[in-house]
């Protein structure tokens, strides 16, 4: 199965599932929706489409990627971008399949339900399923999806194996499904724009990279069509590898891991699809091996933060890190910060183009990970932040409206953590956390998907009003259980009093000046 030319994308198209090419999707204006069973599926299903996409098709311009997003490409088109490339994508080529090794040296077989992230192997207890041994056997539509999540964004498969270049990042990427870059009327065709407001074009991509800031477009093609992934010219046991010598496929398709789908040519049934399917595959073999790559990798999914410590600078992707809602790290993922103690943060690349060719529209972010502990996912995360039109330029805004909300969350924790060790109870400050991050949701997307800057004033005054309310809520409920305790009454209603003060402050503070 080629992912360039055979049926492999699972979308759901008037209400039936279907696997189309990666051509129908390209070259028609279809209404079709990516359709899997998990949302980090799904997530890293446009991820790998993104990616094929920016290798394959890589605007010149602006003005060409404008012109891709408002048109479908030709069929001559569509063949003269892959071709170069068609020998790449093959997820069971006898010398090179798809993101992986062959002739991968290990104990034995790995259930291929070992494959889908958070998933174990055999019986073993897992996160995101009900059953064990959920999935059997695969398609290799299912299995090469499964292959570039594990590869891109998880924590691989254990201690020893190595981990993606990012690490366990979140990836950011578009939502816009406007039926063109002058009407964001959704329409036919959806999931092809939403392909193309992801692919950065040439120009973009020299501001990114600074080693190809003198190339021109035909040398850029050139390196692509040379730039070898990883299974055509796999990483040596051991080799030292510098970031910036790794180019845009083999970074985008970087495979850390040694690893081999055990393919069966036979009819069977894909438990992932849930459609019969040939051929299929029911294990995976996987091998451990060591190499070193020196310095970040530049992705263009993913916001980036650093700092300075001891003279050094420490960088990496944002991560989910805390059970702590997407807004919190809103900032991070829309704007570029610098401070003075030299800390920062950039967004990702697709969002800094966004900013430039949105014309005044909206933004939706799609925000997808994993929070891991070492090598075990603890926690799947996918959220959507919709941030109002004229968000361009409303980058002190929107910090405004966040920070005021993790101000009184950190009042309200502070006080409620405080009263929970005069009570010789722990875990307050933790539940009341939690209860205003379940309780504020809601309010918090409301208030950046509506931002209007020429009446911000009044929304923060109202936000800080209904933020101090749902305060003083949580704070009763989590020690209403103390009540019945006379020595913990003054406790509690000096802690109360306290909130209450401190809660006071910050309404002040988000009235408008006199």
């Amino acid at each position: 199965m080629n992912l360039l030319t055979d049926p492999w994308v699972p979308v759901r198209e008037a209400g039936e599932f279907k696997l189309i090419t990666y051509e129908e999707l390209l070259c028609e204006d279809r209404d079709v929706a990516i359709a899997l069973t998990r949302d980090d599926m799904e997530h890293a299903c446009l991820q790998l489409l993104v990616s094929l996409t920016q290798v394959t098709f890589t605007p010149r311009d602006k003005k060409e990627l404008r012109a891709r997003i408002d048109t479908p490409l030709t069929g001559e088109e569509f063949k003269a971008g892959i071709e170069p490339f068609i020998d790449w994508f093959d997820v069971a080529h006898s010398t090179h399949p798809f993101m992986q090794v062959r002739g991968v040296e290990a104990k034995g077989p790995t259930s291929i339900q070992k494959l889908f992230t958070g998933l174990p192997e055999g019986d073993g207890t897992h996160t995101f399923f009900n059953d064990s041994n959920e999935i059997q056997s695969a398609g290799l539509a299912a299995a090469a999806i499964a292959l570039f999540n594990q590869a891109s964004t998880s924590p691989n498969f254990g201690g020893g194996f190595k981990g993606a270049l990012r690490g366990v990042p979140v990836t950011t990427l578009i939502r816009q499904e406007a039926v063109s870059t002058l009407d964001d009327t959704p329409g036919g065709g959806r999931l092809r724009r939403l392909i193309w407001w992801n692919v950065l074009h040439f120009g973009r991509l020299r501001l990114w990279n600074m080693n190809w800031r003198d190339w021109s477009f035909d040398h850029f093609r050139k390196h692509l069509t040379g730039d070898q992934p990883t299974w055509v010219r796999p990483i040596e046991r051991g080799e030292k590898i510098a970031a910036a010598d790794i180019g845009l496929l083999r970074g985008l398709f970087w495979q850390p891991a040694h690893v081999e789908l055990l393919v069966e040519d036979i009819d069977g049934h894909c438990d992932y699809f849930d459609i019969e399917t040939r051929p299929i595959t029911r294990s995976f073999k996987k091998a451990k091996f060591t190499y070193d790559v020196s310095a970040m990798w530049q992705h263009p999914h993913s916001a980036k933060s650093w700092k300075e410590k001891n003279n050094q600078l420490e960088q990496g992707y944002v991560s989910f890190r805390t059970t702590a809602p997407a807004w919190t790290q809103l900032t991070q993922f829309m704007f570029e910060r610098r401070s003075e103690n030299k800390e920062g943060s950039e967004p990702a690349a697709v969002v800094h183009q966004y900013k430039d060719l949105s014309d005044g529209f909206g933004l939706e972010l799609s925000l997808g990970g994993y929070r891991n502990k070492q090598a075990s996912v603890v926690e799947r995360r996918h959220e959507l932040l919709q941030i109002g039109a004229g968000w361009q330029g409303g980058g002190a805004a929107l910090k405004e409206i966040t920070n005021d909300a993790l101000a009184f969350r950190e009042n309200l924790v502070r006080r409620s953590a405080g009263f929970g060790k005069a009570a010789g109870v722990s875990g307050l400050g933790n539940a009341a956390s939690s209860q205003f991050y379940q309780r504020t949701e809601a309010l918090i997307h409301e208030h950046i998907g509506e931002l209007d800057h020429g009446a911000f004033e009044a929304r923060r005054t109202a936000l800080a009003e209904t933020l101090s309310k749902h305060c003083l809520t949580i704070f009763d409920q989590i020690t209403q259980p103390y009540r019945h305790k006379p020595k913990m009454l003054i406790a509690r209603e000096k802690a109360r009093a306290g909130l209450e003060a401190d809660l006071a402050k910050l309404r002040a503070k988000a009235k408008p000046a006199t």
